[in-house]
């Protein structure tokens, strides 16, 4: 039997399944003709479509198809081989040139190496078996290492260590995938024997949380989870915060500073702060605060609504809604002032009106807002100092942007004008800025930048101008930046200054190299290094280095050295050494934060509410903050028995069951536009839980074919590719192309890896005013054609054919031909013709819905030329009879 060329991709729809037997495989692919007898050599992830023509003796014959089983060296196994997808046609019509279409896809990870597929082929006779070889291509074999849990700091970041490995013996282009929205991390390729060391940076987590990182590959893809401990959260909805935190530094006083703050209950709050320098008291302050009254104590220069009197004391109020009315007076400068401000908002529109001045009316002050998601506008005037008014203006929208701002004192007049454009869906912005000062023009700026390089020119008709450029450098584990500057005055160069800056990243370390060059015979050259290691409880980095600089052939050299430490009970300290030009310089710190809830009783004796029942359990919903803020009212939670819902402020509560309890969510009583991720919440009396909904958009994006200029497109043909898009919660959609628009209903805000097929995949945080989203594919192509030579002769055994039965074609030329290529509408066929005049190829005609088909005939010679063909077969419809 001999294997012939492959076969493109063909519907698989119900409809026009009789009519596509004998036509080839339901998935797209490519491949080459196979000699006789040849062993097939499959393809990573993506089907393999070879053609069996089968023995003479099956001529003429119905024929059915079964796989039975398949075979190894360890022997022979029934059914298809786990992690393989066989597709083949169950049944074959009569034909003079029996065939049998295949198509083998590898869909999980796999150690075969080679097997055997065992078919049946039924005849009238009875039943004859057919091997089918297959070899299995190298693949890559990767190892991620990655420790089983980590702790997630206060406020801070920390680096999970990820190493990747390839222990396979060919190379792999790895993609990282993880559950939760953390930084995503570019692909790379990795040669076999080779590892890389990535860091991913993780916030702070406020609960455990279990992060799934996935590994993929073109041949494989694996995972692993990782526990991520979160920060100890504190039950009460009300709690005080506490810092403490003491530092000494050379030649300065001792200091050491306390702040604690809190909302004592949903009307009370307050805060309070000091400094001890050399045990005395510096920088008191002490703000209270009671429903809409707030009173403020600081004894340096406080600002509020009646504006700013010095050290002092200050007082507002809201006595009607959303107006505020102050009055503040300064102890040190006797002043007292009095001011008023009316602020509103509607749906689009935020404005505000403010007043204030002293009694004697020496510094009035009086402002205007106007605030719009995508304009804005402000004007102030202040007649009794040194700026007698000023006003300004700004426009924002997708990619562009417009500031002005315009001012008159007793120097002239200010101002300045901007304006940046970003060219969307890239990274490329322009930007230009001119100012004026003192009734003279000051500068004019010019500014580019995208991901990696930054471009600028500042002139200056009074002063140097300067021109700045700077590209960053991504090399795996290495990052460089090179920069460059110049000064200029009267378009002469007065001095330049070029750098590098280099990072490499492996694990816990980090080692920098920083060097400049400056004319007049100055520079410098700076190495450090720093390592971080995660402790059970916190994180411990240590770093070092030395500080060099030379001017005039003189060096100085100045290391440093540094210790730094903090956990996860809000412990944190340094301590650093640094050699300066003036001698050893010392610094040392330590601080400490902590969180006290306060108690159920306190809250509701500030709130004037009886205590809480400890069987009570409260819910309150909130929306993430976008802007959005739909009405929270009607949201159904129950469990164990209680039910109940949410009121206008989204705060549901739930009384009877005194014990631990799991709620639920009805997320069919969810405000629109919102989503919930988790439909479950833990629960013990008394608890009071706070959930968080993701606001939701109806997401577009458009898909394209990547152009290039080196080939020649072919005429889109209409077919489906599917995106996914993975993120808060995973889609995917079947998109038409080549329109290749497509759009996601009630899409939670949030980071999404969004992927098509073969196209790069592209990470982007979606937001319903967000810049649009393109994805690209490539597109099918041929090479451009550049001679026909020699003449050829086209002999077809038919022009008119069945659908479903094969077209054979000969073609005879004076010169050697070397490969014969037939392409069409579901025909792709290759045939290697060995360097003979004549060559001949086969290959199974598509339904028709015209009855016509209409090919392209390729013809390499030996000697370099191809000659091109066009060519149109007759198609009859396939019969029942020939069907099934």
């Amino acid at each position: 039997m001999t294997l012939l060329t492959t076969l493109p991709v063909l519907s698989s729809r119900p409809s026009l399944q009789n009519a596509l037997v004998g036509a080839g495989c339901l998935l797209a692919c490519s491949g080459v003709a196979q000699a006789e007898n040849e062993t097939i050599t499959l393809q990573n992830q993506q089907a393999t479509q070879v053609m069996f023509r089968l023995q003479e003796a099956f001529k003429s014959m119905k024929l059915g198809v079964q796989l039975v089983g398949w075979s190894n060296e360890t022997g022979t196994h029934a059914g298809a081989p786990v992690g393989f997808n066989v597709r083949f046609p169950r049944a074959l019509p009569a034909s003079q040139n029996p065939i049998l279409p295949l198509s083998v896809q590898i869909t999980g990870d796999t150690d075969l190496t080679s097997l055997t597929l065992l078919f049946e082929v039924t005849t009238p006779q009875g039943p004859v078996q057919v091997p089918v070889p297959l070899k299995l291509p190298a693949r890559a074999k990767l190892e991620l290492q990655a420790p089983e849990a980590i702790t997630t700091l206060p406020g801070h970041t920390v680096q999970l260590s990820l190493k990747v490995r390839n222990m396979g013996p060919i190379p792999a282009r790895v993609h990282l995938e993880f559950s939760l929205a953390l930084q995503g991390i570019p692909d790379f390729d990795l040669q076999p024997g080779a590892e890389r060391t990535l860091n991913v940076p993780v916030p702070t987590q406020p609960s455990d949380q279990v992060l799934e990182v996935g590994l993929i590959t073109s041949s494989s893809t694996q995972h692993k989870k990782i526990l991520l401990r979160g920060v100890r959260a504190v039950d009460s909805p009300y709690r005080v915060r506490l810092q403490w935190g003491s530092n000494f530094e050379s030649g300065q006083p001792f200091r050491t500073q306390f702040r604690a703050e809190g909302d004592l209950s949903s009307t009370v709050r307050f805060s309070a702060s000091m400094q001890l320098q050399d045990l005395k008291v510096q920088d008191p302050g002490l703000m209270v605060g009671v429903g809409k009254t707030t009173v403020n104590y600081g004894s340096s220069p406080a600002s509020g609504v009646a504006g700013s009197a010095g050290e002092g004391l200050y007082v507002s109020t809201e006595p009607v809604k959303d107006l505020q009315v102050g009055a503040g007076w300064g102890m040190r400068t006797g002043m007292v002032r009095l001011g008023a401000k009316y602020a509103t908002r509607s749906d689009l529109l935020y404005w505000s009106v403010a007043a204030h001045t002293d009694l004697a009316f020496t510094r009035p002050e009086v402002a205007v807002s106007l605030q719009h998601p995508e304009w804005s506008w402000n004007a102030r005037s202040t007649p009794g100092q040194s700026m007698f008014w000023s006003t300004g203006a700004s426009y924002t929208a997708q990619g562009k942007s417009l500031n002005a701002r315009v001012s008159y004192g007793q120097s002239g007049w200010g101002g300045s004008l901007r304006g940046s454009l970003k060219l969307l869906p890239g990274e490329d912005t322009f930007s230009s800025e001119i100012t004026v000062a003192n009734s003279q023009w000051q500068d004019l700026q010019f500014r580019y930048s995208n991901r990696d390089t930054e471009l600028g020119w500042t002139y200056r008709p009074e002063h140097r101008s300067e021109l700045t450029g700077s590209h960053r450098l991504v090399l795996e584990d290495l990052n460089i930046k090179f920069s460059t500057s110049a000064s200029l005055k009267a378009f002469e160069i007065q001095g330049a200054e070029v750098s590098a800056d280099a990072t490499y990243t492996q694990g816990p370390l980090q080692l920098n190299a920083f060097t400049s060059l400056k004319t007049g015979g100055r520079g410098a050259f700076n190495l450090s290094g720093k390592y971080t290691s995660l402790l059970d409880s916190g994180e411990l980095a240590l770093e070092g280095g030395v500080r060099s600089s030379w001017e005039s052939g003189n060096i100085s050299l100045f290391p440093f050295a540094s210790v730094n430490y903090r956990d996860v009970n809000g412990l944190q300290g340094y301590v650093s050494v640094n050699q300066t030009r003036a001698g050893t310089h010392y610094r040392a710190g330590l601080s400490y934060r902590y969180e006290l809830p306060v108690p159920a009783s306190i809250t509701a004796a500030l709130d004037g509410t009886p205590p809480a029942d400890p069987s009570t359990r409260t819910v309150r919903f909130d929306v993430q903050g976008t802007g959005f803020q739909p009405s929270l009212s009607g949201v159904r939670v129950s469990g164990c028995g209680m039910s109940g819902q949410s009121d206008a402020n989204g705060r549901v509560v739930l009384k009877g069951y005194q014990g631990p309890c799991t709620l639920a969510v009805d997320r069919s009583s969810l405000p629109a536009h919102t989503h919930l991720k988790t439909q479950t919440l833990p629960s013990e009396p008394g608890d009071s839980l706070t959930v968080q909904l993701v606001p939701t958009f109806d997401f577009r994006g458009r898909i394209e074919y990547e152009k290039t200029s080196d080939s020649a497109l072919i005429p889109p043909t209409p077919r489906k590719v599917r995106v996914m898009i993975a993120g808060v919660e995973t889609f995917w959609k079947d998109v038409d192309m080549p329109a290749g628009t497509f759009e996601v209903k009630d899409l939670p805000v949030g980071e999404y890896t969004l992927s098509v097929e073969d196209g790069k995949p592209v990470t982007r945080v979606l937001l319903p005013d967000g810049p649009p989203v393109v994805l690209t594919l490539p597109a099918p192509q041929v090479q451009t054609l550049k001679k026909t030579t020699p003449p050829m002769k086209l002999n077809w055994k038919s022009l008119t054919v069945g659908a479903g039965t094969s077209a054979e074609l000969n073609v005879t030329s004076e010169a050697a031909i070397q490969q014969l290529i037939v392409r069409g509408p579901q025909v792709d066929v290759l045939q290697d013709c060995k360097s003979q005049p004549s060559c001949t190829t086969a290959f199974v005609v598509p339904v028709s819905a015209d009855g016509l088909l209409s090919v392209q005939v390729e013809v390499h010679f030996k000697e370099g030329g191809v000659a091109r063909r066009t060519a149109q077969l007759i198609v009859t419809p396939v019969t029942q009879g020939e069907t099934r």
